[in-house]
């Protein structure tokens, strides 16, 4: 089969045998055949795809083979229509050909002679479609010599390269039949889309008006060119995928071209068009191919406009900023040029003096010979000093640098002249030399103000090292600068070993990540920062504490400046603390032992009655229980059960049997009570002797809180109703729980004191102690309120001060809210 062979065919026939064996035929010889039984079925065929041939019988159920033949063409005029008839009678041969049938067919018919049917069908289908190929590439190469002869006119005419990219696509788009297009520029160094001209006319600068998505795909485009540089050229939807910034209002893309547009090997562009009406061709190919040229060279003028302009731009920028007089002077030597320094400097603009030569502004004319008999030996001069007149009339000396302007010949065509006015160049050289006298006494009196400052430098390095603190100097970039003799002794490291060095590469022994923020801390807020209780390992090798403050140096306002570390060994005072914590612990427990061992021994004292109790009914019921085990015997030994009976009974009475029914269960409740009494005490002092540890721990706060009541119960539960209030959904809290004992500890027994002081002096009405948990964001609120006196203004300030109380001698130590303050700051509660 050649290209020009019928590739479908469809036979619609109501009798099976004649659609069966056409289509059979028709398979054999290569055709792709479909069949339909009437036009209606017919007509729902052509709707879902395209056939050259339709091979109809002209009697048919519904619509007969010429209104199917009338309707298919309407639609499709190409299509080829041989009509098949049984009834010759009905339908004359000339009659079905000129309703427009190609062929006709009576049955019954050879097979034969329907193939010499469809072969002289598709011959004269092959002798059209030359002919009508040959007319479509006669018609577009004059369209597109005159679409060139348009585009060259424009070159020529140095049409904006903007507007000969809105020809070419239409021009483009008219010789390919496309519906829709765009010239697209793209910045050969970037890559970046410049501009692009659509199909509407329109010119859209930096891709202003592209989605993301369109610059994204045309991205991909241009690296497909750049990898291939082969055009793309896609006759099906999956065009669509490609260049959807092609069709305005999201028109679906059928079919594709795109050619790339090179300059050597810099892409510079693409031509692309879409939704031709027929299936786009190599010839359409060739002929955007001959546009790409075209409009390479169009962005090629257009580079070489701008590189010119840009080159012209730099030279006037370099002309007029220069801060030199500059001049350019023809060979007859009248200025051609004059920049506005030059204007200024001898007060001349360029129109006056083009009406003199600029030989007339030299002063001296034996200095102008001697200056040109060099110009002309050398081909330029460097810095010529020579006496020039301005407009004024007044005199200047100038240096001028000056070099001559050759064409490719030879010939002298002018001169570019640079001057300066060297006027008060001389003037400073003559006030230099009466400040040389007087730079060289500030250079005794600085040198005899150095000694006094390097005298200085020797008293503050023997204050540094006499300081009993550690002392470290830092400068803007954290390196050491002062070491005193305390560091050395308190770290084991000498001076000399640390001065220049960065502080953290000293090899100091200590919390280095705690004194890195310290530091960056002093740094961002430009004050004074603390830090207490620094670990650091000593020259024995024993732990110690330091407390550190870190002080600025300098002038703060300025971004660097230096730092000072104050620091002291606290080893010894921590220690102290740590006895001065525990004291107070065992003043705590010394106070609430008695009233623990009270609240323990009353359910203790009772559980203990009540076994006594038991232990003596117990007895009763065990005689009893015997008297009851012997029943059995004596019924066998012929007692009378009225009697047994009233033995028993009298029994009963004796060990006041209802007595004991009523009160033993009373007793055993009364003891599990008690019993429960004495566990929740326990479990409460448990809790609140939770070992000290420094690793905080996750616990229910309200938990810890009820334990440290309970434990503290007997001190308060004379003169105090105790009121809670818990949040009971906070969750676990990490925290010290030793700490966070001892704090509500104290405050309880300080509250109670308070408390107790103003019911003795009142009504002797119990007060109120209400403690509450919040969550508040991310953190827990533990509230304590009470009803005593309160504290007097006078002595606020001293309250958390070690060893101060209010109470009588012996009643207190002055530690409590001391140690509530230094364990609720030591947290930075």
């Amino acid at each position: 089969m050649s290209d020009l062979t019928f590739n479908r065919v469809l036979v619609v026939d109501d009798e099976p045998s004649y659609r069966t064996l056409v289509q059979q035929f028709l398979s054999r010889f290569g055709y792709r055949c479909d069949s339909a039984e009437d036009a209606a079925g017919a007509l729902e065929s052509l709707n879902s795809r395209f056939y050259d041939l339709v091979i109809s019988d002209i009697r048919m159920p519904g619509n007969d083979g010429l209104k199917l033949m009338k309707e298919v063409r309407g639609r499709n005029p190409a299509v080829s229509f041989i009509i098949m008839t049984g009834h010759a009678a009905d339908h004359s041969y000339s009659e079905i050909i000129e309703a427009g049938a190609d062929d006709y067919l009576t049955k019954p018919f050879e097979i034969t002679e329907l193939k010499a049917k469809i072969q002289r069908l598709e011959r004269e289908r092959s002798v059209t479609n030359l002919l009508k190929a040959s007319n479509e590439a006669l018609a577009r190469e004059s369209r597109l010599n005159a679409a060139m002869a348009e585009l060259s006119k424009a070159l020529i005419s140095s049409v904006p390269v903007e507007q000969i990219s809105r020809l070419i696509l239409k021009n483009a788009q008219e010789l390919t039949s496309s519906s829709c297009g765009c010239v697209v520029h793209m910045d050969p160094g970037t890559g970046k889309i410049c501009w692009t001209a659509d199909s509407k006319g329109s010119v859209l600068d930096h891709g202003a008006s592209i989605s993301s998505g369109g610059c994204a795909r045309c991205r991909a485009l241009g690296e497909r060119f750049l990898g291939d540089r082969r055009p793309v050229m896609q006759n099906s939807a999956a065009a669509q995928a490609d260049l959807p910034l092609l069709t305005p209002g999201n028109v679906p893309v059928e079919r594709f071209l795109a050619v790339p547009v090179f300059l050597g090997d810099v892409l510079l562009g693409c031509i692309a068009l879409a939704n031709s009406n027929h299936d786009y061709t190599d010839g359409d190919l060739q002929v955007i191919e001959r546009l790409a040229e075209v409009y390479g060279v169009a962005i090629q003028r257009k580079r070489d406009e701008e590189e010119l302009t840009r080159a012209k731009d730099y030279i006037e920028k370099v002309f007029d900023s220069s801060a030199d007089a500059v001049g350019i002077i023809d060979r007859h030597g009248r200025a051609t040029r004059w920049n506005m320094v030059a204007s200024e400097m001898f007060g001349y603009s360029l129109e006056e003096l083009q009406k003199k030569k600029v030989f007339e502004l030299y002063a001296d004319k034996q200095q102008l010979e001697a200056m040109l008999t060099r110009l002309r030996r050398d081909g330029m001069v460097r810095k010529y000093e020579i006496d020039i007149r301005k407009k004024d009339g007044s005199v200047a000396p100038f240096e001028l640098s000056i070099s001559l302007l050759r064409s490719d010949s030879g010939e002298t065509l002018g001169s570019v002249c640079l001057a300066r006015d060297v006027s008060e160049t001389k003037k400073l050289l003559m006030e230099a030399t009466g400040l040389n006298e007087r730079l060289q006494q500030e250079v005794a009196e600085r040198r005899r103000a150095e000694e006094g400052v390097r005298q200085a430098h020797a008293e503050i390095a023997q204050l540094v090292a006499s300081i009993p603190s550690i002392l470290i100097g830092l400068s803007s970039d954290d390196h050491v600068i002062w070491w005193n003799q305390a560091a050395e002794e308190t770290f084991g490291i000498r001076r000399a070993d640390v001065l220049g060095r960065p502080l953290d590469e000293c090899g100091l022994q200590w919390q280095r990540e705690r004194v890195l923020e310290g530091l960056a801390h002093c740094r961002g807020y430009r004050s004074q920062t603390r830090l207490d209780d620094i670990r650091f390992a000593r020259p024995d090798g024993k732990e110690g504490f330091l407390g550190i403050s870190i002080n600025p140096m300098g002038n703060v306002q300025e971004k660097h400046f230096g730092l000072i570390l104050l620091a002291r060994d606290t080893t010894e005072r921590k220690f102290m603390e740590s006895q001065l914590a525990q004291a107070q612990k065992l003043e705590s427990i010394g106070q609430l032992a008695a009233g623990i061992a009270h609240e323990i021994n009353t359910p203790t004292q009772y559980v203990g009655d009540n076994t006594r109790f038991l232990q003596d009914a117990f007895q009763d019921l065990s005689r009893l229980l015997e008297r009851y085990a012997e029943v059995p015997e004596a019924l066998k030994a012929g007692s009378s059960a009225e009697e047994l009976v009233s033995t028993m009974k009298t029994a009963a009475e004796e060990a006041d049997l209802e007595y004991l029914t009523e009160e033993i269960p009373k007793a055993i409740q009364q003891s599990l009570e008690g019993v429960e009494r004495v566990s929740k005490i326990v479990r409460a002092m448990k809790e609140f002797s939770h070992p000290g540890t420094e690793e905080k721990t996750a616990i229910d706060i309200n938990n810890a809180i009820e334990s440290t009541i309970t434990v503290a119960r007997n001190e308060w539960k004379y003169v105090v109703d105790m009121v809670t209030d818990f949040d009971r959904d906070l969750p676990l809290v990490p925290c010290l729980p030793g700490e966070l004992n001892q704090v509500i500890l104290n405050l309880i027994i300080n509250a109670t004191h308070a408390i107790a002081d103003v019911v003795e002096r009142n009504s002797g009405e119990k007060g109120t102690i209400s403690v509450s948990t919040r969550q508040m964001g991310n953190v827990v609120e533990i509230r304590l309120a009470d009803t005593g006196g309160g504290i007097p203004e006078a002595i606020r300030s001293k309250i958390f001060d070690p060893f101060f109380t209010t109470k009588e001698v012996g009643r207190g130590t002055g530690l409590g809210l001391s140690m509530v303050y230094s364990i609720v700051k030591g947290c930075h509660g």
